[in-house]
């Protein structure tokens, strides 16, 4: 009898466990950087107590990725910017894994450009080739604005496309690229001085871009999400999340980036 009733546990146990392919970014995993706290985050949702999460661990390019959500029902990704076009495709998550800087234009010095930049007048009336990875989203505002000037600009698409663009540009074959700040000085830190490019803050975008999660539009992405959203409205995994932020960030830059992500938990709340 006891075996009987062991049994009947280990099998709705099983039963509730929600099986999905996790999907990295495969350039961000060829880059190996420290920054990427989401994959820490995602580390400690599938450690927690409430979770019913088991991940098999797949590396695409952002493309692909978005295929496969299309295509397959156990697909999940991460660090995804949600906006209008997105939620057609796929289930996002209430709140998000992440918050960065938004994009910065980045340029030469030698270009004599200083200060908060147009993306227009830098297109139009200085003529610069300024470089974007086509299946990248770089945030709602500035999305709308590369696509507004998309006859004028650099058009990277297909595998290592952010890899082949940062190599144009520091082969000086395009003028300037659109990049997180930290992003762009993890990952040269060992081959450029810094000293020979200014980071522009972008005219009339978002201050902070948020990454959540994202599953495919099937019941077992329904049910993903669910588990995902119970574990990251917990009021405790919401300060792990801040900490994170806090030990990612310093000075000004920290304190918006503890902001930004406060006032999403805040409404998310209402």
């Amino acid at each position: 009898m006891r075996k009987i009733i062991w049994l009947l546990l280990f099998s709705i146990s099983v039963e509730a466990q929600v099986y999905i392919k996790l999907v990295a970014d495969l350039e961000v995993s060829n880059i190996n950087t420290e920054i990427d706290i989401a994959s820490i985050i995602l580390k400690h949702i599938e450690d927690h107590k409430l979770s019913e999460l088991t991940f098999s661990r797949l590396e695409e390019n952002r493309k692909a990725q978005w295929r496969l959500i299309q295509s397959q029902p156990d697909i999940c990704l991460y660090n995804k910017i949600k906006h209008k076009s997105r939620l057609k495709n796929a289930l996002f998550t209430d709140i998000p894994l992440t918050a960065f800087p938004s994009n910065r234009l980045i340029t030469y010095k030698t270009k004599h450009i200083k200060g908060n930049v147009s993306l227009y007048e830098m297109v139009n009336l200085y003529g610069l080739k300024v470089g974007v990875i086509e299946s990248r989203s770089y945030g709602k505002k500035l999305d709308e604005k590369i696509d507004n000037l998309k006859s004028k600009l650099i058009i990277i698409s297909g595998e290592d496309s952010s890899q082949r663009l940062r190599k144009m540009f520091l082969q000086k074959k395009i003028d300037a690229i659109i990049e997180y700040e930290s992003v762009f000085s993890y990952e040269n830190r060992n081959e450029i001085a810094f000293t020979d490019f200014n980071f522009h803050t972008i005219d009339n975008t978002d201050n902070f871009v948020f990454g959540y999660i994202a599953c495919s539009k099937s019941e077992q992405g329904k049910k993903a999400i669910s588990n995902f959203n119970k574990i990251l409205n917990n009021k405790a995994f919401e300060q792990k999340i801040i900490k994170l932020h806090k030990q990612l960030f310093l000075g000004k830059e920290q304190g918006r980036a503890i902001r930004s992500l406060s006032n999403i938990f805040q409404h998310r709340d209402k």
